[in-house]
């Protein structure tokens, strides 16, 4: 209850600025030191203006770009599934190629502005590029072989475990109210996966659940490694994932010895926009995650898993049930709430202290 008292006798912007005041959400150097407290953030980064609407202006603009990012990464999702015909190290070499080319130049440009500038942090960009590069070969084996809302839901449950990672790593521990909306997500995850009752019952397939589970703890520490690297322009992390996956879906499919040429306009024509979604997805991630922390922004991207049971219903022709419906419109308040929770925060908190004022009055008279 410490966090609703301190909202006892203010009002209005007060109670917002007490509500940013209770988050702890100091972040942390390369080196490890405190660079940011809860509070104070940096300059330039909230824009002017006064600062409740400043922080929900940042918030929105963030978590809108997460969702599009997410939308991206399910239409890539939604591609792996449909060119089954094809492997998992198939898809991504020609996604990673085409995402390559159109991200190359930015980051070229870039690196020639940065000539005198800051050093870049090498080994953290490189890092971030191999981790994400063997996640996506396991992902996109689980999006081939779970049917398409199972596989989101267990992928985009991330939100717990990066709001755990980003807790360990940065310091950026979530505040009561966020955690309830992140353990909303995960719930309504869970409600996605339920089968009906009419359908049948299938073992589950141990592969690609291994593949899914291992496959998005690397995506949520994914997550970690670039909010870590937020100084760092989002073309040279997403070059280094690029070209890593690149090499690794190659170095898989020549020691396979198998590679099947695109046939047809639908395979040719899906091949190639997914190249710019996957492009799109992490460009527009890592500018998320300059502007708000891990947690928030892996909660924002959970929108996801609503989109790909509707796609799951409507393009798989799998049936509706109550608790996917009940899972879905869950996951969407809580991203609603996650992102206006700077603005509605400190409101809740205050209705909440006011019910707890009209239930002990009786017993004071």
């Amino acid at each position: 209850m410490r966090l609703f008292e301190s909202y006892s006798g203010s009002s209005g912007e007060e109670n917002l600025q007490l509500f940013r005041s209770a988050e702890v959400s100091s972040t942390r150097d390369d080196h490890g030191s405190v660079v940011r407290q809860s509070g104070s953030p940096p300059e330039g980064e909230h824009g002017t203006g006064p600062p409740g609407g400043s922080s929900t202006a940042r918030r929105l603009k963030a978590t809108s770009l997460a969702v599009l990012s997410g939308l991206a990464f399910t239409y890539c999702a939604l591609t792996a599934h449909l060119l089954r015909r094809l492997t998992p190290s198939e898809v991504l070499l020609f996604r990673t190629g085409v995402q390559g080319l159109l991200i190359a130049p930015l980051a070229a440009w870039r690196l020639r502005s940065m000539a005198q500038g800051p050093p870049i942090p090498w080994p953290g960009v490189l890092a971030q590029g191999a981790l994400m590069a063997i996640s996506l070969q396991l992902l996109f084996v689980a999006f081939q072989r779970l049917p398409l809302g199972d596989a989101s839901a267990l992928i985009f449950s991330a939100p717990a475990h990066v709001s755990v990672l980003a807790w360990a790593i940065l310091g950026e521990r979530p505040n009561a109210i966020k955690g309830l909306a992140i353990l909303g997500i995960v719930v309504g995850g869970v409600l996605v996966c339920q089968r009906s009752s009419d359908q049948p019952a299938e073992g589950p397939d141990a592969v690609g659940l291994a593949c899914a589970v291992v496959g998005t703890f690397g995506y949520s520490l994914h997550y970690v490694l670039v909010r870590r690297l937020r100084g760092v322009h989002f073309s040279l992390t997403t070059l280094s994932l690029s070209a890593q996956t690149f090499a690794l879906s190659g170095a898989i499919l020549l020691l396979s010895g198998s590679f099947q040429i695109p046939r047809g306009g639908l395979e040719c024509g899906l091949l190639s926009t997914v190249g710019v979604a996957g492009a799109a997805a992490h460009a527009l991630l890592a500018i998320a995650l300059g502007m708000e922390e891990a947690a928030v922004i892996a909660a924002a991207r959970s929108i996801d898993i609503a989109v790909a049971y509707a796609v799951q219903v409507s393009v798989c022709r799998e049936p509706l049930t109550p608790g996917g419906i009940g899972g879905a419109l869950l996951i969407s308040c809580c991203v609603f709430f996650i992102a206006l929770e700077p603005y509605l925060g400190p409101r809740l908190c205050q209705c909440l202290l006011d019910l707890k004022k009209v239930i002990r009055r009786p017993y004071s008279l």
